[in-house]
Order: structure tokens, then sequence, then C-alpha cells
């Protein structure tokens, strides 16, 4: 038995006292002929109610109250939720216990993708029903149309306000549509963002290699991730020598230059700002970010530009 409070109307608070409490509307539906709860009387839909816990035996395909497995299997029950206490011989930490085929035989199914009893709860009420059903009270009744048993919610109790998480995820070459992870419950929300690659050009500390300068001076902003404290460090930069050549003599009457031992190249490296991207697979546990590749650095050598003005002048 279980008390709770949940207003039904706006002056009116009513006191609920539940029969049983269940993991999923899944498994309240699958029981509702079954469950010996009378007419009238309340149930409870509670996603952070405790699983059925014991210990997994993949040779037998049952759950075990003692980790040696000399005990009496756990009684299965359809659509309820049982989590695994020990590795010995599974890696899994949720099983759903389902109807396997056609048949009445029973078997558990390992849950992929959480480790948190909640949230599998939640993806199984989404999966059957499009959304959750977490802290929600129902009454049953009879349906003289079906001449059956069922549940009618009466209540949404839950009064805690869920959070949104916006993850940034590193850019990629083939763009996708903002999506919600399979973390998401009706409590947390982990809304993923595709980021956009910046653009700039090389700056030129010094002449190149190749003995090339800089026709063109550039200015940009430096932004350096500190790590240690969560922080950006930015610097303005101005008048820096851009990798941008086009033999910048050849326009020049007086000098007319020609380059002929540069290539015409349009080139850019892929480097990283220092920005950390938590990505899909741990950004439900707000672990530590790892920076990505997310700008492009172009360097533009287009010699052919003077050369044709030098000729003009020639």
């Amino acid at each position: 038995m279980a008390g709770f409070y949940g207003n039904l109307a706006a002056s009116n608070r009513t006191a609920f006292t539940f029969d049983i409490i269940y993991n999923t509307r899944v498994a309240m539906d699958a029981a509702a002929l079954t469950d010996g709860v009378f007419l009238g009387r309340y149930v409870l839909v509670e996603y952070d109610n405790p699983p059925i816990a014991g210990y997994y035996d993949s040779n037998s395909d049952e759950f075990y109250a003692d980790p040696h497995f000399s005990s009496e299997p756990l009684a299965k029950i359809a659509n309820q939720v049982y989590q695994n206490l020990g590795e010995f011989n599974s890696d899994h930490s949720f099983y759903i216990c389902k109807q396997s085929g056609s048949s009445n035989t029973l078997t558990y199914a390992a849950y992929e993708g959480t480790t948190s009893a909640f949230a599998v709860n939640y993806n199984i009420d989404v999966q059957a029903y499009g959304r959750g059903y977490d802290s929600t009270a129902w009454i049953k009744t009879y349906d003289s149309e079906t001449n059956k048993y069922r549940y009618v919610m009466v209540a949404e109790l839950n009064t805690v306000v869920p959070n949104f998480h916006l993850v940034i995820d590193p850019p990629v070459s083939t763009p996708y549509s903002p999506y919600f992870d399979s973390s998401t419950t009706n409590l947390d929300y982990y809304l993923h963002m595709p980021a956009m690659y910046a653009h700039r050009i090389n700056n030129l500390e010094t002449v190149q290699e190749n003995g090339l300068k800089s026709d063109e001076k550039i200015s940009y902003t430096q932004a350096m991730y500190n790590a240690a404290d969560k922080s950006w460090v930015v610097t303005q930069l101005s008048n820096q020598n851009g990798d941008i050549y086009y033999n910048k003599d050849g326009f020049n009457a007086s000098i007319r230059r020609y380059d002929v031992t540069t290539t015409d190249s349009i080139n850019y490296l892929l480097t990283s700002s220092g920005y950390p991207y938590y990505g899909v697979e741990n950004a439900a546990q707000e672990a530590s970010g790892t920076p990505a590749n997310d700008q492009y650095l172009w360097s533009i050598h287009l010699p052919s530009i003077g050369n044709a003005i030098c000729q003009v002048w020639d």
C-alpha cells in the first residue's frame, strides 16, 4: 500500500491509496485482467519503483536470489523489468521478461543503451504509447464494449521540472537533423545539435619554406579553451600575415614579375579550436569532453592572377 497526493481540481486535494505500484504502463495494462485489483481502486505507475533484482544466469535464462544460482529461480512476470546484480554470465544490467513468439513461454531479453532503471521503464512506455507515464494514478474500470477490465488515468502527479540538456556534437561532413538520444526521459531531455565548421585563413608568422610571402594581411579572433577551469582565453589578432598569395608583384607596373614556379592551389587543414565535445556516447553521463577537428584552415595560392596582370603590362 502506498499513499500519494495529487491535485484533481484547483481547490481540491485528494489523497490516493494505491493497491499496486507498477513500473510501467505496459506492465499495468497487461495485468489489468489478473492483478486482483477491484473496480474503483487505484494503482500507480512509478518509474523509480525498484525493479526485481537478482543474478542472471545466461545458461539457464533464469534470475536467482543468490550469486551462485543455488536457490530456486525467481518467478518470471511478463513485461517486468529485472536488474542483474552480477556479471557472472552476463554484462547487461537490465532485462525485460517477455513472451517468446506466439507461445506462452517467458524469456528474458537484455535491454541495451542505458544503465538507469528509470530510463528503461520510460523507454518501454514510449515505444508502446509514444510518451512516458511516470507518477500517474489510474483507476480500474470495466469496459462494456470490450467486456474487459482496464485502467483509466485520473491524475498525473509528477511535479518535477524536467531538465533540458543541449549537447553540441562535433562537426561532421554529412549534415543531420537535431535529435534526442536514448538517455532522454520525461525528466531529462538530451538534445543533440550538430556544430558548424569554422573557416579562417591560415596566418603566417614568417615567410613560408617555399619562399612565398603573404600578399594580404588578415585579422581574426584566436580562442583557446582552458580545460582546467572550463573557460576560453580570447585574443584579438590583427594585421597578421595571411596565407594568401596571388603574385602581388605582377600588379606592380614597375616590377612586373612572373611566378612560374608556384602552382595554383587552394588547400585546407582540419584543425581543432580546443572546444570539448561530449558526443552521443557520454552526453548523459556528463563526462569530460574531448576536442575534435572543428575548423577549416585555408591556404590560397593563385599566382596565375598576378601573372595575368603582368602579361597585360607587358
